[in-house]
């Protein structure tokens, strides 16, 4: 802003609040990418990988990947827990149910984030997909 007398006038504008520097990139502190990576942070994360055929019978036991999920007894139990828990949640569902993608996914996301919720109390961010086989 100048300010002179007799008139105001605005000559640039500046960003303000909390940024953060990515990499080369200055990002504002509200951006998802930060907010993912803050929530990451405090509640860790997983992912959830099936195979299955196109009616959902799982072709093998779930795969999964955690991080940042600190347990007792180290992350082998949670992951095997977690696979049946998995498992479980997808052979429940009704078998129209496993030839959608989305209600499978779902089903695993929902399961192994609701595990590692009762067991460690956190809400951690859990991904899942399907790899489908003819």
């Amino acid at each position: 802003m100048r300010l002179v007398p007799g008139s105001v006038e605005v000559v640039a504008e500046v960003r303000s609040g909390r940024c953060y520097v990515d990499g080369d990139v200055v990002v504002p502190a509200n951006n998802d990418v930060i907010r993912m990576r803050r929530k990451l942070s405090f509640s860790g994360g997983g992912a959830v990988i099936l195979v299955a055929n196109q009616d959902g019978e799982l072709l093998a036991d779930p795969e999964l990947i955690l991080q940042g999920l600190a347990t007792d007894d180290g992350l082998t139990s949670l992951a095997e827990e977690g696979a049946r828990a998995v498992e479980n949640a997808v052979d429940n569902l009704p078998r129209m149910a496993r030839r959608d993608d989305v209600r499978m996914i779902e089903a695993a996301r929902i399961a192994l984030r609701r595990l590692i919720r009762e067991r460690l109390g956190k809400r951690a961010v859990i991904e899942a997909r399907i790899i489908r086989v003819d």
